[in-house]
């Protein structure tokens, strides 16, 4: 009951138990939902938006993949139905506004989890069309490298791995091709899900970190996240009913064996340190050298950042960094030290003006 009480409305229409209990209504459900919303009343009407959207939405499976044309139609029926549930002052048109572009992704992810795996619009794939037009990286070298992407999120990209992505990511999806083994921090874009194509794996995300590994020769594929919420699905399946698909939450990861197509999920032993409580701590500084602050991030990320050590023992930092993501950690501790950075061959390097 607890895990629900920090969800927002895309959180719940992603839950496959939340959605059941929408779709499918039980007495020990409605049972649990109603003392779920009176042990979290402040949680309540976020809860009850996503179920007014969640049991409007009626879908009729074709077996056949959506037209660009059908998608558009099923985008204005989402707008209808947001809007007649404003009409009922469910919520108020301040709420509702807030939360509007939220609540559209939600349902397309709702829809696309269940029904609508078309692997030509949804999931594109790197035979379409829109692969034509990636910019690749390899990384040759025996250090990680960093890499930015269009939308500011970033990759940490392991010795041997390839990497491709769009020089401007399309309208729909954010579409990133591996091969070999990265870490990710995704912005948050509820319009734009995050993919990343490891053969025929997809890791689905809307905004979170989290690391992929997947090598042509090898058996397993694997995904680890350390913050938010991950879906990992097999593309290659032939229907919905027969996809493999698992949901992971921060410490949690799942393997997949190729070889029986299956997936394991477990969790983590020991948290991840870019995890939660975890990086509040370690990544909590107060008159701090920056160069043992650096040295926290070199050794959470696995890079290596070039700078003048001897130089950078004699500043420090009074900052809280755990909530950035790798590029803003580096770009507030060059702005409190007066410095810049830059990125070169995958390398920070930070000068003092």
């Amino acid at each position: 009951m607890e895990q629900y009480q920090n969800f927002e409305v895309e959180d719940f229409l992603t839950d496959d138990f939340f959605v059941n209990s929408v779709l499918n209504p039980e007495s020990k459900t409605s049972v649990f939902w109603n003392e779920w919303s009176t042990k979290y009343p402040h949680r309540k009407q976020v809860m009850e938006m996503a179920w007014a959207i969640a049991s409007s939405i009626t879908v009729e499976a074709t077996g056949e993949e959506l037209t660009d044309y059908e998608l558009i139609a099923a985008q204005n029926n989402i707008k209808r139905i947001a809007s007649n549930n404003n009409k009922k002052s469910f919520v108020s048109n301040t709420l509702l506004k807030s939360v509007w572009f939220k609540i559209a992704a939600a349902i397309l992810l709702v829809l696309s989890f269940t029904l609508l795996y078309n692997h030509s619009l949804f999931y594109p794939n790197p035979t379409d069309n829109s692969a034509n037009n990636l910019t690749s990286t390899v990384n040759r070298s025996n250090k990680s490298m960093v890499v930015l992407m269009p939308d500011g999120s970033v990759a940490i990209l392991k010795p041997g791995s390839i990497i491709k992505f769009e020089r401007k990511f399309a309208t729909s999806f954010r579409s990133v091709y591996l091969e070999g083994e990265a870490f990710f921090e995704v912005r948050k874009n509820p319009l734009k899900p995050f993919l990343v194509h490891s053969q025929n794996m997809v890791t689905k995300v809307l905004g979170t970190s989290f690391s992929v590994s997947s090598y042509p020769r090898e058996n397993e594929f694997k995904v680890t996240v350390t913050t938010g919420k991950v879906l990992v699905y097999n593309s290659e399946a032939s229907s919905v009913k027969s996809i493999q698909r698992v949901t992971l939450l921060p410490n949690q990861m799942a393997t997949f064996k190729r070889d029986v197509h299956t997936f394991q999920k477990d969790s983590l032993n020991k948290p991840l340190p870019l995890s939660g409580e975890i990086a509040k701590k370690e990544f909590s500084f107060n008159e701090v050298p920056v160069n043992v602050v650096l040295g926290k991030i070199e050794a959470a990320y696995g890079i290596k950042i070039v700078y003048d050590e001897a130089k950078f023992a004699h500043l420090s930092l009074n900052s809280p960094l755990s909530e950035l993501p790798l590029d803003q950690k580096i770009n507030v501790i060059c702005q409190s030290i007066n410095a810049k950075y830059l990125l070169k061959n995958g390398q920070f390097n930070i000068e003092t003006n």
